[in-house]
């Protein structure tokens, strides 16, 4: 996240509770937690996968015929204790809060630096990723 936009640089000067949001076209943007933030950008059906930072990642399952989000997939790698073999694989747009007494929170300091880590190297990262998505639209092809 370096490369800040003057909107990212706008929303953290305005100290405003932010998320990550993670479109399918492998960018990264911050956006500020509104009421019906989740519903705007993920869908009325979305979902929450839980890391043990406490940041969530909300996902539409039900969207079985968009593309693989890759870049939402190696964010929760980062953040999370899924391995490359084990991480779900998130489809569409995804949105990372945070989250306290189930109620939607903007992601901490702490929170933030998270998804600087890698916990595996990632060249196998990468290679693991793309067997399994290879897989997926193989299968995908096959039920068409």
């Amino acid at each position: 996240m370096s490369d800040l936009s003057p909107e990212d640089i706008a929303l953290l000067v305005a100290q405003v509770p932010i998320g990550i949001l993670m479109p399918d076209d492998a960018t990264i943007r911050l956006v500020a937690l509104t009421p019906g933030v989740v519903e705007a950008h993920v869908g009325p059906v979305a979902e929450p996968v839980t890391t043990h930072d406490g940041i969530v990642f909300w996902f539409d399952a039900s969207r079985s015929n968009v593309s693989i989000n890759r870049m939402a997939m190696l964010n929760l790698l980062a953040v999370s204790d899924f391995s490359a073999r084990t991480v779900p694989l998130l489809r569409g747009c995804v949105l990372a809060t945070g989250q306290r007494g189930g109620c939607l929170e903007g992601l901490t300091v702490e929170q933030m630096k998270a998804f600087q880590r890698e916990s595996e190297p990632a060249w196998w990262v990468h290679w693991v990723l793309h067997i399994r998505v290879e897989g997926d639209r193989q299968r995908r092809r096959r039920f068409e």
